[in-house]
């Protein structure tokens, strides 16, 4: 796994000071969501290893992204608003209300 450590988030840039233009593929919460499971789990165990880190990453007990990341998310998708679940996970609502 290429990843910068999901310990040491800094600052919106997390991501990109590693994999570069890989940090634009999948939103910066997901990806740091993915790290820590994998830095967590240490090792793939198949065939149940993977369903495991799917959870961790996507799961209602996902953890709660830095707040940089947070940042990160907004900047990304101006036109949509980001709250907390119960779950920490970041949820993305529609600006318009009418939609």
């Amino acid at each position: 796994m290429i990843s910068p450590d999901p310990d040491a988030v800094e600052d919106d840039q997390w991501l990109h000071r590693v994999p570069d233009r890989g940090g634009w593929v999948c939103p910066p919460a997901l990806q740091w969501r993915t790290a820590r499971a994998l830095f967590d789990a240490r090792c793939i165990d198949a065939p149940r290893g993977p369903r495991d880190l799917i959870e961790a990453a996507h799961g209602a007990d996902a953890p709660p992204v830095p707040a940089a990341l947070k940042v990160a998310e907004i900047a990304r998708k101006p036109d949509m608003l980001f709250t907390d679940s119960a779950g920490g996970q970041t949820m993305r609502k529609n600006a318009d209300p009418t939609v």
